[in-house]
């Protein structure tokens, strides 16, 4: 029977648990054991350890048997014994709020074509990958059950470079809610400054849905390349100048958007987040030549808006 007085104990959130009597030294021959084990119940079964003969016996401690009406008394207690440690809850998982409102947040993640379904190969795809298992996704289904579902879909005819299609996460914390998976030329091939006409238009495409789908947030990589984390991957005249064609792609995807509007309308996309490799940020602090100069020149002669 649990008694009032227990309560207090109950300190963890486990539930009714086991009298304090039955937990620790004074668990020591009680009496529900006894019985269970047929020892002998006498009093309150096995002697137990007491407190005057702990600093007098010669061993530091005594054996002695609980006189009548001392039952509890001038005995040593101890509190529940832990045979391991109360977990630790995990921290606070933010879920994004708006994994169905008015103002996604969108990325472009650049995939070479024969990669194209490939988490492991293909650098940008990967490190997505594996944000995306950091956490359940209770809305939308996991990455690799969208990848798949793209895969058996697009077997005929196959996509190509040029082509994107679009995953949807609710479990990056509100950073990301939709994905562009757009598919770029063979990693056999090594990157130039030149952008595929066919980037151009799937750029166009991209705005476009964004702004129709209430993406009103888009991270996309400058160079349109799946170079990780390193500048280096291209040489700095061909990186600066990919730079700049990947930038007068944009302003022809955004000036499209633009016409596309009626006067009174304003666009659903409204950010735009250019992102350079973070050697870039490196580069700039060392002094040594970096895109990073030459894309905000770039912007501030050919965006009125800068």
């Amino acid at each position: 029977r649990v008694e009032d007085d227990w309560a207090p104990n109950d300190f963890d959130g486990a539930g009714p648990q086991l009298p304090p009597e039955l937990l620790g030294l004074t668990s020591y021959g009680h009496s529900y054991f006894a019985r269970a084990s047929g020892l002998p119940i006498d009093g309150l079964g096995w002697p137990r350890i007491r407190a005057a003969a702990v600093s007098s016996g010669p061993m530091g401690a005594g054996i002695g048997i609980s006189p009548p009406g001392l039952q509890g008394q001038n005995v040593f207690r101890s509190a529940s014994l832990r045979f391991w440690e109360a977990p630790t809850p995990p921290s606070l998982v933010h879920f994004s709020p708006n994994a169905y409102a008015r103002r996604l947040r969108g990325l472009v993640i650049p995939t070479p074509e024969n990669l194209k379904f490939d988490v492991t190969h293909a650098v940008m795809l990967r490190e997505f990958a594996a944000r995306c298992e950091r956490v359940t996704d209770l809305h939308f289904p996991a990455l690799s059950a969208q990848l798949e579902l793209v895969r058996s879909a697009s077997r005929e005819p196959p996509l190509r470079t040029g082509d994107y299609f679009c995953t949807r996460h609710s479990n990056l914390g509100g950073v990301v809610q939709a994905a562009f998976h757009l598919l770029t030329s063979s990693s056999d091939v090594p990157g130039g400054d030149e952008i595929p006409a066919s980037m151009h238009r799937a750029l166009k495409r991209i705005v476009c849905d964004c702004h129709r789908c209430n993406v009103a947030q888009l991270s996309l990589p400058l160079l349109l390349l799946d170079i990780g984390t390193s500048e280096s991957s291209l040489p700095y005249a061909v990186a600066q100048r990919r730079a700049e064609n990947v930038l007068r792609a944009l302003k022809g995807a955004l000036t499209r958007l633009a016409e596309e509007l009626a006067p009174s309308e304003l666009p659903g996309l409204q950010v735009i987040n250019l992102v350079l490799p973070l050697s870039c940020a490196q580069s700039v602090h060392a002094g040594i030549p970096s895109v990073v100069q030459k894309t905000l020149t770039f912007l501030q002669n050919s965006f009125q808006c800068v």
